[in-house]
Order: structure tokens, then sequence, then C-alpha cells
């Protein structure tokens, strides 16, 4: 093994390294899952949309104790509300 540790004198590397950096710790974790703030809102509404629906598939397949058509009725409103967000948000 080496003592000698070989840095990457490249300023250019450098600096995209200490950005990334710098980036990475602005985020935080929740920053990391969603992304970066201009895109964390739409993030955030598709994750939602995915939940809903897959709780909703869940409700009508498997047996629960929540009637599917009333739980569907409970999710829809919001599941269009969602996309509504994310559709008018891109025509800005």
């Amino acid at each position: 093994m080496s003592d000698n540790i070989k840095y990457n004198e490249d300023p250019k590397h450098a600096e995209l390294l200490l950005r990334s950096q710098e980036m990475s710790l602005e985020a935080g974790i929740l920053g990391k899952f969603f992304g970066s703030p201009k895109r964390a809102a739409s993030s955030i509404a598709w994750v939602m949309i995915f939940i809903l629906i897959c709780s909703g598939v869940i409700v009508s397949f498997v047996g629960c104790n929540i009637n599917a058509i009333e739980y569907w009725k409970i999710i829809a409103p919001l599941i269009t509300l969602a996309l509504g967000y994310l559709f008018g948000r891109q025509s800005e």
C-alpha cells in the first residue's frame, strides 16, 4: 500500500465535487428523495397519486372493512386534484 494519496488537481473536477457536496447538504434527507426544490412539489404530488391508486387497488381486491366503492369515492377527487395541480403547473 502506498502512503502517498493522489488528489485530483483539476480545478473543474474539484469545483464540481464541492458543488455536489453543497447540494447534498442543502437538500437534506427529504431533498434526496423528492429532488430539487423546484421539482419537490411535483414529486410529492406523483408520490401521493401512486399511494392513493395503490391503496385503492388493495382495498378493491383484498378483503377490508372499508367498502371499495365508498373508498374510491373518497380518493378519486384527491387523485384528480393532484393531477390538476401537476398539469396546471406545467402550463405556467
